[in-house]
């Protein structure tokens, strides 16, 4: 083998490792973002799935014919892939939040848990029996219950430090004084009472 050959050979597995890493640490750096992200999306794609089923529910309700089918429709395609993405959540929220800490310590909170899935059951029941107010209905505990579940259970911290938990804050460091009422209730008295703020039957 000549020299030429062997320098092709070297252009040629150079040029090979620059096309094959660079596509692969770009993919490779794309798919670090999701899976340091993954609990954080799958809680954004359960709730953008909740949102959407609740408003087909809805447009169920407030439409007819064609409209009120395709609503009907889309809200049972989408409820297979709530339940999927709720159990993927929930599943995850054990190993990557302190979600469960306060359920642990209080096991009655389980209860808001069971009434979450209960809810999101007795939605698709309803869809199927066509009564779409009670969809919407149980459509609405579930979201207001699966955004409780996560108020329960950060409870006191509104924003966890992931540096040092004093630097939490919590629904109570970051609470308004007894000072900011008195000091306002002082700024609204502040003037005096006139003959025209007499005049006002509320005055009396």
């Amino acid at each position: 083998m000549d020299i030429v050959m062997l320098s092709r050979l070297q252009f040629a597995t150079a040029t090979m490792f620059h096309f094959l890493f660079v596509p692969l640490t770009l993919g490779l750096s794309v798919l670090m973002a999701v899976m340091e992200t993954k609990y954080a999306l799958i809680g954004g794609l359960l709730f953008v799935l909740l949102f959407l089923f609740h408003g087909a529910i809805w447009l169920a309700i407030k439409t007819e014919g064609n409209l009120h089918k395709r609503a009907r429709s889309t809200a049972i395609w989408l409820w297979p892939f709530i339940l999927i993405c709720a159990v993927l959540f929930l599943g995850a929220s054990w190993p990557y939040t302190k979600l469960f800490d306060n359920f642990i310590k209080h096991p009655v909170l389980f209860l808001e848990i069971l009434l979450i899935v209960s809810a999101l059951f007795a939605s698709r029941i309803f869809i199927k029996r066509k009564n779409y107010f009670k969809a919407w209905f149980t459509s609405s505990v579930t979201i207001v219950g699966a955004v409780f579940f996560g108020i329960i259970g950060l409870y006191p911290n509104i924003l966890p430090s992931n540096l040092n938990a004093d630097f939490n804050v919590t629904a109570f460091n970051s609470s308004s004084s007894p000072l900011t009422f008195q000091v306002w209730t002082y700024n609204l008295f502040k003037g005096k009472i006139t003959e025209e703020d007499l005049s006002y039957e509320e005055a009396y």
